[in-house]
């Protein structure tokens, strides 16, 4: 992950403040909103600068037992950041699956019908993101997790 920061661009600047994406498996390292928002589609792949800086996290990701994926990214919430309240579909059904990589105590991941989700390193929950969503950082230490989307 450390090896990626420097790589980490701005994640849908009128949702928030400080929310940042790399993609590890998709378009491209930069193209970390859905595929619907970019007039070209690319196809989805592993992306240069994963194989060179996240090549164990690659290993780990193709363990998981997915048939294929699609985007995969890290997305990091900067300290005092916050992801504005929405929702990712309209149809309830489980969709991507988020693993935190760690979640400071400060930083709270509210799910509507839900409250506030017990995220720790490590712990990784497939969430219905028909219901609203939003998420406050804080505390002073950037927020990393990695959102998987795929066919398993």
């Amino acid at each position: 992950l450390h090896n990626v920061k420097k790589y980490l661009r701005t994640h849908r600047s009128d949702s928030g403040i400080g929310w940042q994406g790399f993609c590890i498996h998709g378009q491209s390292y930069d193209r970390t909103k859905e595929d619907s928002y970019y007039p070209d589609f690319l196809g989805h792949s592993w992306t240069p600068e994963a194989i060179k800086y996240m090549p164990k996290t690659i290993e780990w990701l193709k363990s998981l037992g997915y048939k294929n994926f699609k985007r995969v990214r890290v997305m990091c919430l900067l300290p005092k950041g916050f992801i504005n309240l929405h929702r990712d579909q309209e149809h309830s059904k489980l969709g991507a699956v988020n693993v935190a990589i760690n979640n400071p105590k400060n930083c709270k991941f509210y799910l509507q019908n839900h409250g506030v989700l017990d995220f720790k390193p490590g712990v990784a929950f497939k969430l219905d993101l028909s219901n609203y969503h939003c998420v406050v950082n804080d505390s002073n230490v950037p927020r990393y997790h990695i959102i998987i989307h795929g066919e398993r």
